[in-house]
């Protein structure tokens, strides 16, 4: 306890603390109804429609994550020198590169989300409306322009406006769904509700970011000058790319499921997803806050310090995440009788180990902030991308073999093994190190 006192009393902490305070304080709100979202969703559409939209939803989001640049990033990296420099031009270039990157590839990708939609259709097996469904859904894409706002929020610490932007979306969620309720939910008036209060999130950090950048005095950033931006283009095309190259773990996956097993089963694994993303809320906070804390010590030569940071964040995590997982596998069956019915039951092993998975990641997410702070952006790349082509072959044949058991076999190993490989490649960074 003496030493666990003494690591919260150092600067980084304490910062990072009060950061990570207030997005979990948003993040349990929008859980709350997130799960109350959920649930009315499940029950109303069953099984079959529910796993309907989310293949929808799973094709946009694949071609977004596709081509949407990670601006975010780069953005955080490059500002945060500009900020430690006191260099509001340079600040200004990237602020701009950033827009323009993410408006660029958001026009691109709902010209491809368009075109591609009738193959889409196809491989899914889409009837007539939900291919319409999907084509409507598309314009999702063309307001997802979030990357730059979120870098501008996080780089400032205006954490509370994210906070602020989440529990906005998911109390308008619920208020739409018990309003839809009335008049009776179905895939169409479900779909178009979605799509209208995305768009409303993404606007909203777009506003907030702008009202950042008027309080600090950066209004004409527009104006900046975007010469010499080699760097931050290079930094932002090998964000994408690792974004791109995570695509089979975070949306593939439920193309596996649908493809190999059903859309009911895809249902299920939706589920299974969204209980994980449950812990994720109180974790995922770490990871955007800290990345800019990183970056600044890093930057300040402080490589030993933001190494020893991220070892203790990550034994924080594990001790305090154990024990709800522990209750939750107690609790896992009962889950899956509400949400569907006692037919589904049998998966509760399966959902476990998933969560069990899911822990095991999370303790670690830090880890993804600490190798690109250090600028090892494209091992990071290569890293994701051996572990996920392989699991797309593992999880393709233990899928079709053991269905969704299988298929959270191939995420467990591709989990391990890739954070496996960057512990490593951080230790022999930091033992090649000249820090004192």
């Amino acid at each position: 306890m003496t030493m666990i006192k003494k690591w919260f009393s150092d600067t980084f902490f304490k910062r990072l603390i009060k950061n990570v305070s207030v997005l979990i304080s948003g993040n349990v709100v929008a859980s709350l109804f997130g799960i109350i979202s959920m649930t009315i969703a499940m029950k109303s559409l069953g099984a079959l429609a529910y796993g309907s939209f989310i293949l929808i939803q799973t094709y946009i989001l694949s071609i977004d994550g596709l081509l949407n640049f990670q601006s975010w990033q780069a953005l955080i990296k490059y500002g945060s020198d500009a900020i430690s420099e006191n260099n509001q031009s340079e600040l200004k270039k990237y602020i701009k590169l950033g827009f323009l990157l993410d408006i660029a590839s958001a026009v691109l990708g709902l010209l491809c989300a368009l075109l591609l939609v009738k193959f889409a259709g196809r491989w899914f097996r889409w009837d007539g409306t939900t291919q319409r469904l999907a084509t409507i859904y598309s314009l999702f894409i063309i307001s997802h322009i979030y990357g730059t706002p979120i870098g501008i929020l996080r780089l400032f610490n205006r954490f509370s406006l994210i906070s602020v932007q989440k529990i906005a979306m998911s109390i308008t969620k619920v208020i739409v769904l018990l309003l839809l309720l009335i008049k009776g939910i179905n895939l169409y008036n479900y779909t178009l509700a979605v799509l209208a209060i995305e768009v409303f999130g993404n606007l909203l950090l777009v506003a907030f970011s702008l009202y950042t950048l008027k309080a600090e005095g950066l209004e004409d950033w527009m104006y900046g000058s975007i010469k010499k931006s080699k760097q931050f283009l290079l930094f932002s095309i090998w964000s994408n790319l690792n974004t791109t190259i995570a695509l089979p773990v975070k949306e593939f996956d439920k193309i596996l499921v649908a493809k190999l097993i059903s859309k009911e089963a895809l249902a299920v694994y939706d589920l299974f997803k969204k209980i994980s993303q449950i812990l994720s809320k109180f974790v995922n906070p770490i990871y955007q806050a800290i990345y800019p804390e990183l970056a600044k010590l890093i930057a300040d030569g402080k490589l030993k310090k933001a190494i020893h940071s991220f070892f203790k964040i990550v034994i924080i995590i594990f001790s305090t995440s154990i024990v709800p997982v522990i209750v939750f596998t107690f609790l896992s069956k009962n889950i899956l009788a509400y949400l569907f019915s006692k037919n589904f039951i049998h998966y509760w092993y399966v959902l476990s180990m998933y969560v069990f998975i899911r822990m095991i990641g999370v303790s670690f997410t830090a880890l993804d902030p600490l190798v690109t702070a250090m600028g090892l952006i494209q091992h990071r790349f290569w890293i994701t991308c051996i572990a996920n082509c392989l699991y797309l072959v593992v999880a393709w044949f233990l899928g079709s073999q053991y269905g969704l058991l299988g298929i959270t076999i191939a995420l467990g190993l591709q989990s391990f093994m890739t954070i496996a490989i960057k512990l490593i490649i951080v230790q022999q960074k930091s033992s090649n190190s000249n820090e004192k």
